[in-house]
């Protein structure tokens, strides 16, 4: 089995800056299934990024009870949104479920009462 860690630019921004993710690959030839698992989609939805560390860990650990499988893993696919929930207090998007600003997006209109 092989275990690989490669960046990915996903998108540049107009002043050229890239935006990147680490792309997990846990390869063997003869593996029977293709397992892809991503986490780190949605801001407030963190908890999946550790889980998938955890499991990369495990998968490192225990390479010969996974010798069936081969393994794309992404545990941050969306470095914004999950940098905007952890420097919360820096961006005001601490929570979206209590900032006025995002509420609009879960159709929330009586938030204040």
């Amino acid at each position: 089995m092989q275990f690989t860690i490669t960046n990915k630019t996903v998108s540049k921004t107009p002043s050229g800056n890239s935006k990147i993710i680490k792309v997990y690959e846990i390869s063997n030839p003869n593996s029977k299934q293709h397992i892809y698992l991503q986490a780190g989609l949605h801001g407030t939805e963190l908890t999946g990024t550790p889980i998938l560390f955890e499991l990369i860990y495990l998968i490192q650990k225990n390479l010969e009870n996974f010798r069936d499988y081969s393994f794309t893993i992404v545990p941050i696919c969306n470095p914004e949104s999950t940098d905007s929930q952890i420097m919360g207090l820096q961006t005001g998007y601490n929570n979206i479920h209590t900032n006025a600003q995002n509420c609009q997006n879960y159709n929330r209109p009586n938030l204040k009462k």
